[in-house]
């Protein structure tokens, strides 16, 4: 993230902010709708930052500087007490400043 001001809660509160329209059709007579491909992409993003904001920022801090010293995703899960894995996953996704780009096939 290049913007160091920003949190994953004030990143999260503008995305609640940018929740588009939920269904691309709507069947009265079933009382269903289908929901739109930007409303389920949304509401994933939704998930995982709310999951992210669920660690205080001290603990965030920690794990970050505990997967800097080579620890894999699961083992800070387990030494942090985090039940699911996934918070440090995403963690590590609104976290990554600069990405290499991975090759087409393997080499």
């Amino acid at each position: 993230m290049e913007n160091k001001d920003k949190t994953i809660e004030k990143l999260y509160e503008e995305h609640l902010k940018k929740e588009p329209k939920r269904y691309a059709r709507f069947y009265p007579e079933f009382n269903s709708g289908i929901k739109s491909s930007e409303y389920i992409k949304w509401k994933i993003e939704k998930d995982n930052l709310k999951l992210v904001k669920s660690i205080p920022l001290e603990k965030r801090k920690e794990i970050l500087s505990h997967l800097k010293n080579g620890n894999s995703v699961g083992q800070t899960a387990k030494d942090f007490g985090i039940e699911n894995h996934m918070a440090v996953f995403y963690l590590i996704n609104y976290n990554i400043c600069d990405v290499q780009m991975l090759n087409q096939e393997s080499i």
